[in-house]
């Protein structure tokens, strides 16, 4: 069993980004599988971290479905605060850059920050 953090996975997958062939190609799906495994205890802050890094298809498949699956179980709610609200605009735009992004995350990401945005503007008013 691999011990390896979440954070270190997806640094290897960003790594693995320019490598080419058979070899490297299997490397990469069985990190989007481990990668999979520790999502799943991480706090959303790290997995909009993570999302920030991963570069292959299958590790970006694997992000887009963990936060797919906290939408659905209701993890993921309007944000508390600025940096909540910064984390969602990052995750909205570094998913935008993706190639395929699963079951309409860009828009459930999307809604919730243009419903958070009035609301966050008067939690933390221009200093």
């Amino acid at each position: 069993k691999c011990g390896m953090q979440a954070a270190c996975l997806a640094e290897c997958d960003a790594e693995l980004a320019v490598a080419q062939g058979p070899d490297a190609d299997a490397l990469r799906d069985s990190l989007a599988l481990i990668l999979k495994e520790r999502l799943a205890g991480l706090p959303m802050q790290e997995v909009f971290q993570i999302a920030d890094v991963v570069a292959s298809a299958g590790a970006r498949d694997t992000v887009a479905a963990e936060v797919n699956r906290r939408f659905e179980q209701g993890e993921l709610a309007k944000p508390q605060t600025g940096a909540e609200f910064d984390a969602l605009v990052a995750l909205l735009s570094r998913t935008a850059e993706w190639d395929s992004v699963q079951n309409g995350l860009q828009l459930r990401v999307a809604e919730l920050v243009s419903d958070a945005l009035t609301p966050t503007l008067t939690l933390e008013p221009e200093k």
